[in-house]
């Protein structure tokens, strides 16, 4: 059982960087106890436009941690397949209702030969992998995984340290959320695409009366709110719409000084030019009388 979600955010060199925490649960299905080998919590950081991994974040150096990004689209992504240590690139396969909840429907097929340095193997191994993921597309959280893994080993290289081609099956197994943590997803997915939907809108975060004495605090609420919501996504949040509106009063006593301005300003079109004639004539004058 495996449980990703964003516990914070920070920025690298103007990059939005979620801080993610991957909580792995492996159970002996015949058992149902834990097994510790298969238990781990990581902290990764990932680029919130591509989701790729940013370094310098988390508690250890990695070679890859992918998610799905906010606005996922139906293309190809890359995810990080644990068995062969490298990304796979995942499909898009189509759109469905899973669960209660609107999901766009990942696949990924991989057969690859890989090296394994374990004490017990310390060969080449085959993997095959498929594995699937439903993901809420506007918040990019996958509400639900279901993956099928098959290891195949050189039982001749294994025995007496000969390559053949004689491959067998050393292990098979299936992994899938629980039914509570699907449901839990599915309400986060909702919750999440809410927001994420909300966030890309433009909305006032706050009304401000402009008659009342403390609009600096209200102009500082409405910022607390706009970071709030950029928080979701990397999309920009108006932080205020300042609206005002005046009195009957008001409104006469502008028009009264706009009547006011209108006139002086058509007065003073008109005399200009009359100025502006008088003052030739009286240099034409005075050029006339002081000719030699």
């Amino acid at each position: 059982m495996r449980h990703v979600k964003a516990v914070g955010t920070d920025y690298d060199n103007g990059k939005k960087v979620i801080i993610m925490e991957d909580n792995t649960t492996t159970y002996d299905k015949s058992t149902g106890e834990k097994v510790p080998e298969g238990c781990s919590v990581e902290i990764h950081g990932v680029y919130a436009d591509t989701g790729e991994e940013a370094q310098n974040y988390g508690d250890a150096e990695r070679a890859g941690f992918y998610t799905f990004p906010p606005g996922s689209e139906k293309k190809s992504y890359l995810m990080w397949n644990t068995e062969i240590g490298a990304p796979s690139v995942v499909d898009f396969v189509r759109e469905e209702d899973h669960e209660g909840i609107h999901t766009y429907l990942y696949e990924t097929v991989e057969t690859r030969k890989v090296f394994e340095p374990t004490p017990a193997i310390n060969q080449n191994v085959i993997y095959t992998t498929t594995t699937k993921y439903w993901v809420e597309p506007n918040s990019g959280l996958v509400i639900d995984m279901e993956k099928t893994s098959e290891k195949k080993v050189d039982i001749i290289n294994f025995l007496i340290g000969i390559p053949s081609p004689i491959w067998v099956k050393a292990y098979s197994l299936t992994l899938s959320f629980s039914d509570d943590m699907v449901k839990e997803l599915v309400e986060e997915g909702k919750e999440a695409a809410d927001l994420m939907k909300l966030s890309k809108k433009t909305m006032p975060a706050m009304e401000v009366n402009l008659s009342v004495a403390n609009l600096l605090d209200s102009v500082k609420a409405a910022k607390i709110q706009k970071k709030q919501v950029e928080q979701l996504s990397n999309s920009k949040v108006k932080a205020v719409d300042l609206h005002y509106w005046m009195t009957e009063d008001s409104v006469k006593a502008s028009a009264d000084e706009a009547k006011t301005s209108g006139f002086m300003l058509t007065l003073f079109e008109a005399i200009i030019p009359i100025l502006l004639v008088i003052f030739g004539i009286a240099l034409i004058a005075v050029w006339v009388v002081n000719r030699p």
